[in-house]
């Protein structure tokens, strides 16, 4: 008779949708983890970098203002990355010299980096590096 009242408890709670279940709760947390690892292994590089806004080869800059200019996508164009401790942008001598061995036009008006207020520009670029980092021709100690 006490089997038959604890068998019609537990089908009562599976009817009404008790939430007793642990079966996949570990499961989920295990899911959960890994996930958080592989986020966090695609941030940050073996070296501490976070690659998400640091890069240190200007290769993987101009990579990525060939899709710029292609684009013609000026703000990101004109936008300094900090590469090798100094702060450049599309325009610089090497990066023009790497897309011009491509055959990307840099010289269309909409890829005009002096038509922005290149003093506003750069201290924002400036935000949150140290005041001796490289920017264009001076350091960051000039747009604090």
């Amino acid at each position: 008779m006490a089997r038959n009242k604890k068998t019609n408890k537990v089908k009562k709670e599976l009817k009404n949708g008790s939430k007793k279940s642990f079966g996949s709760k570990p499961a989920v947390w295990v899911v959960l983890g890994v996930l958080l690892v592989v986020v966090i292994g695609l941030l940050v590089r073996k070296d501490g970098s976070n690659s998400a806004y640091v890069s240190n080869d200007l290769q993987v800059l101009a990579d990525n203002c060939e899709g710029y200019a292609v684009g013609g996508y000026r703000s990101d164009f004109c936008g300094y990355n900090l590469v090798n401790g100094d702060l450049i942008n599309c325009r610089d001598a090497r990066i023009l010299e790497v897309l011009a061995s491509k055959g990307v036009d840099t010289s269309i008006g909409s890829l005009n980096c002096r038509n922005i207020d290149i003093y506003t520009f750069r201290k924002d670029a400036c935000l949150g590096f140290p005041v001796d980092t490289k920017i264009a021709d001076t350091t960051c100690s000039s747009y604090q």
